[in-house]
């Protein structure tokens, strides 16, 4: 699903390649022409190191052989078809095995490409190039995370949505964003969202589960959708894990101080506090939850609540309940917050009205 997420850097970003090949020169011969046509290249001698190296450095790619030591090629490609994080990665299979039933296992495992050995060099990399650039299409995926866009995240919510209880969608975004970028730069706006990215999506990898999806819609708008039970822990720790980072992307004398100044939407200036994150989740355990839309709109809502709070705050709703507000490391003892008569968050009345680039 993912792509190579840097949390620091320049923004430049190489195509990395990952070849899982027991023959080194094999791995050789591959890793000369891609490095040729401008990709970055990781290797691996076994199904093992393969798939570690797969998880630590999110590959565009994988040219894997299907005879590998300690963990076979076809193992190796149905690991990686089923994890978070390497599910979307196009798999190309190299190999000597020519058999009709060796394609076909490769393909039931999830394989993309089936090239036979000896090959040129040169068709096997204008088939990683077309196949990048097959999958990113595919995904809409955001040219700077790499993750997969709203036309992946619409299928996946209308297929969950109508499986009752099974549903839950957290939309994360950025508070006092849009000063940061505009102050420090786009250029360091563009490694707080991949950084944003990175933490998300180790928060769904440890909390969720293979069928959870993190989108990136653009902008500092990410999704994941999950199952209701396992939401408020991917929330939490997103959201703890930004709190603990974010102040490393400002500089010193801003960090101590707490905010920076810059213009508002008015053109004035203003002190805006250090970024934080909130975190929406709307599910569909209530039985009149039916449309993707109904969901969007509760999303809608509650971010309304989560911006007021001044701080990183998880608001999930509950239909017909108070909806739930908590910031990080805190239990599901949250403070709860008033409701309007009809069961839904009442934004105005949940949290006083400070806007959303207040100064402090």
């Amino acid at each position: 699903m993912l792509e190579p997420v840097q949390p620091f850097g320049d923004g430049v970003r190489t195509e990395r390649i990952l070849i899982v090949d027991a023959d080194p020169h094999v791995r050789h011969a591959v890793r000369q022409g891609l490095l040729r046509e401008g990709f970055d290249v990781l290797e691996a001698a076994d199904g093992y190191d393969g798939i570690a190296k797969a998880l630590a450095e999110s590959p565009a790619a994988v040219v894997l052989d299907l005879v590998l030591p300690r963990m076979s090629g076809l193992e190796l490609c149905r690991k990686l078809k089923s994890g978070l994080t390497t599910q979307q990665v196009p798999v190309i299979v190299l190999t000597k095995r020519d058999r009709v039933e060796d394609t076909l296992r490769a393909m039931e495992a999830g394989a993309d490409e089936y090239v036979g050995k000896p090959c040129d060099v040169r068709e096997l990399c204008a088939r990683v190039r077309g196949i990048i650039r097959r999958s990113k299409r595919d995904l809409g995926a955001s040219p700077l995370t790499g993750l997969p866009g709203n036309a992946v995240l619409e299928q996946e919510i209308a297929r969950r949505v109508q499986q009752p209880g099974r549903l839950a969608v957290i939309h994360f975004d950025l508070n006092s964003f849009k000063p940061y970028n505009d102050y420090y730069s786009y250029q360091r706006g563009d490694e707080v969202l991949r950084l944003t990215a990175q933490l998300i999506v180790e928060a769904a990898r440890t909390g969720g589960d293979r069928e959870t999806l993190v989108a990136h819609l653009g902008g500092d708008d990410f999704f994941v959708v999950t199952s209701p039970e396992r939401a408020d822990a991917i929330a939490n720790r997103a959201l703890q894990s930004f709190d603990a980072l974010i102040p490393l992307h400002y500089d010193e004398a801003d960090r101590r101080a707490g905010y920076i100044t810059a213009a508002n939407r008015l053109g004035q200036a203003h002190n805006f506090p250090l970024m934080t994150l909130s975190a929406c989740i709307a599910t569909n355990e209530a039985e009149d939850v039916t449309h993707p839309g109904q969901i969007s709109k509760t999303l809608a809502e509650l971010k309304g609540v989560a911006k007021r709070a001044g701080r990183s705050t998880c608001v999930r709703d509950r239909r017909g309940k108070c909806p739930r507000t908590f910031t990080p490391g805190e239990k599901d003892s949250a403070v709860e917050r008033r409701t309007a008569e009809d069961g839904r968050p009442d934004v105005d009345a949940a949290i006083a009205a400070d806007e959303d680039d207040r100064e402090v």
